[in-house]
């Protein structure tokens, strides 16, 4: 049930985040633009109030969400099958099209934020590689 409420969930969730990333930086988010020093920093560090705090939010509550899945997934508290072939591509999309902002705030906080979605994610595309290069038998 666990993982049929995440499902359900996963757009009402991401797409209030999303809209507010795509406002600032486009309809791909910032996966293909380098985050440039000053701009990380008026990202990171910004009030409520100035251009950079909705986005920031947005940043945090979005990897929260997808952090969420991803200790249920490695916990085993939710069907791994099911994240497998409904969510897994997702997170990693967004994971991807994040992390220059993520990677912004880690540098700041001097530690990896979303450590547990950092290793789901690597395992993730890990396993995906070694599919990837698995042939198939010649009969």
């Amino acid at each position: 049930m666990l993982s049929y409420e995440l499902g359900r969930i996963w757009t009402e969730k991401t797409l209030q985040h999303r809209k507010i990333i795509e406002e600032k930086y486009g309809t791909y988010f910032v996966s293909s633009k380098p985050i440039d020093p000053p701009e990380c920093e008026l990202f990171v560090h910004a009030k409520e109030g100035d251009p950079h705090h909705h986005v920031k939010i947005a940043v945090i509550a979005l990897m929260n969400y997808l952090e969420d899945i991803a200790v249920l997934y490695a916990s085993g508290m939710a069907d791994k099958h099911i994240i497998d072939i409904t969510l897994r591509k997702p997170v990693i999309g967004y994971y991807d099209k994040i992390l220059p902002l993520s990677q912004c705030i880690d540098k700041v906080a001097g530690y990896p934020s979303w450590k547990p979605l950092d290793d789901i994610v690597a395992l993730w595309k890990e396993d995906d590689k070694k599919q990837s290069t698995v042939k198939p038998k010649k009969f």
